[in-house]
């Protein structure tokens, strides 16, 4: 189940059924569109980290969204390294 909440997650908004094997990262950009055409909202999106990909930031493309980088890309690993040990 996919679910978009308003405010600090206490009002659901909008659910969608979904396959419990669907992957975070193919989904969040579309769920996010499919969101917007159904709701006239402004705000800012929150997700977590399965939704930084190149793809999909391509495909939010005027939507406002916040999210954290992975711990797996190497740049954002570095920011938790003592600075004596970055490469």
């Amino acid at each position: 189940m996919n679910l978009v909440c308003w405010n600090d997650g206490d009002i659901p908004a909008f659910i969608e059924l979904a396959d419990g094997n669907q992957s975070d990262k193919s989904r969040f950009a579309g769920l996010m569109q499919a969101f917007k055409e159904q709701w006239n909202f402004e705000g800012l999106y929150v997700a977590d980290s399965a939704l930084y990909s190149e793809e999909n930031l391509q495909r939010l493309s005027g939507l406002r969204w916040l999210t954290r980088v992975p711990l797996t890309l190497t740049t954002a690993s570095w920011g938790s390294m003592p600075p004596n040990r970055l490469p």
